[in-house]
């Protein structure tokens, strides 16, 4: 492809590849606008299967110790937190579960697949892996207690999508997260788990109204001692994402601005969203406090491509960043995104994974941040899985068997995390 011609349609298609992964950036976290939420009831949940408080028996290996763990991994391996789910029996309604099959943006790739059909739960859900605890509601507080168990060495960072009392503040299926932050914290400060949060675009968010959220979260929960702040500046780390969708002049105002949350009672290490080159510019101009890559499909983004995490830290460390390289297990968001396969990323028994670590502990960033402990929809989750096949599933009428960790136990990913986790601290002496 050397001649003039050839160029000009590779460029042409270059570009259209561009815009079509940037569409699906945002749709990534869209979701069904129906609400189907109601206040929890914490009555008995039989949709779930609680495993021990203290994590998943039997595990197959062995995380090796090493000294000051809980304060390394803290600090250093960050994983991101879904407590969106609901079911009928604690919550009254499905959400998240049943999340809808999604169009495709080009009308004619449409017309292939079928789309805004709601999954059947318990058995037919969202996701192309079934959890071990079954369907489980959020706002279970044995559910909760599991979770902030199984993540007590690392920080939890969880989507939040704006304060409860405004109408705005909820995510693409009505879900509004911050009614569980309580119970989330009180769990979290009784197996000293550490909690931050993952501002999320929730309608009409601006520079100014993360002001406010700010002030919420400080107000709210900064008293608590599963509030997570930095050891070495005493400021909680704020993930935010999507942050691009705001004007850099926007940010400039709410972080080095002569209004800016600078030296306040509400400062913040805040973090942008890295996803290309071009970013490098914005998150300067900007004033942001570093960055986070998110996503764990190796090659979606630049940020992502791990053949480009040693030149990306080392950008940021010229520039006196914070950088929080994401990796994840896998990436499968087929029965979501049916027509969605390109991205899809093997988890290939666990080889996935560990090349991740592999190359994140060799680029040293700051932080690690998973991708995800329960993203069940993206097929991202390191919690437990169970093997599992229904006779029929709505999207085909067809028999469906749910992807596992086979060979591996329920709980591998898991292992995975503390193994690679305890092997960063000792390769870089964190």
């Amino acid at each position: 492809m050397h001649t003039s011609t050839k160029v000009w349609t590779l460029s042409i298609v270059i570009t259209t590849f561009l815009l079509c992964n940037l569409f699906i950036i945002t749709q990534l976290h869209y979701k069904n606008t129906t609400n189907t939420h109601s206040k929890a009831r914490l009555q008995p949940d039989p949709l779930a299967s609680p495993l021990p408080v203290q994590g998943h028996m039997n595990h197959s290996l062995k995380a090796p110790d090493f000294e000051e763990r809980s304060v390394a991994t803290f600090d250093r391996v960050h994983v991101f937190y879904y407590p969106w789910y609901s079911n009928e029996i604690v919550d009254g309604a499905w959400n998240h579960w049943n999340h809808r099959i999604l169009p495709h943006w080009n009308t004619n790739t449409r017309k292939n697949y079928k789309y805004n059909i709601n999954y059947n739960p318990p058995e037919d859900i969202g996701s192309c892996y079934y959890p071990e605890r079954g369907t489980y509601s959020s706002s279970n507080p044995d559910i909760i207690n599991q979770h902030m168990s199984d993540l007590k060495d690392y920080l939890v960072v969880i989507s939040w999508w704006g304060p409860k009392h405004k109408s705005e503040s909820k995510d693409g299926e009505g879900f509004t997260t911050d009614v569980l932050v309580g119970m989330i914290l009180q769990s979290a400060e009784k197996y000293g788990t550490k909690i931050a949060f993952h501002i999320e675009p929730y309608e009409g968010r601006s520079a100014e109204s993360v002001r406010s959220d700010l002030e919420y979260l400080f107000e709210q929960y900064g008293s608590s001692e599963a509030f997570y702040r930095d050891p070495g500046s005493n400021l909680p780390v704020i993930y935010m994402y999507d942050s691009y969708h705001t004007p850099v002049e926007e940010w400039k105002e709410l972080l080095i601005g002569e209004k800016s949350i600078r030296g306040t009672n509400i400062d913040s290490i805040i973090l942008g969203l890295y996803l290309k080159h071009l970013d490098r510019k914005v998150i300067l101009e900007a004033g942001f406090d570093g960055f986070y890559t998110y996503f764990g499909s190796d090659g979606f983004t630049e940020g992502s491509t791990s053949s480009r995490w040693e030149n990306i830290v080392s950008w940021a460390a010229q520039n006196n960043l914070y950088s929080s390289i994401s990796i994840g297990p896998g990436y499968n968001d087929e029965r979501i995104r049916p027509w969605n396969a390109a991205n899809t990323k093997s988890r290939e028994n666990g080889e996935y994974f560990k090349r991740m670590w592999e190359k994140v502990i060799n680029a040293n960033p700051t932080a690690v941040s998973i991708t995800s402990y329960n993203e069940w929809m993206e097929g991202t989750q390191i919690e437990e899985v169970v093997p599992k096949s229904i006779d029929i599933t709505i999207y085909d009428g067809l028999e469906y068997s749910y992807l596992d960790y086979s060979p591996h136990d329920p709980g591998y990913y898991m292992e995975l995390t503390a193994q690679y986790s305890a092997k960063w601290y000792n390769t870089n002496k964190l």
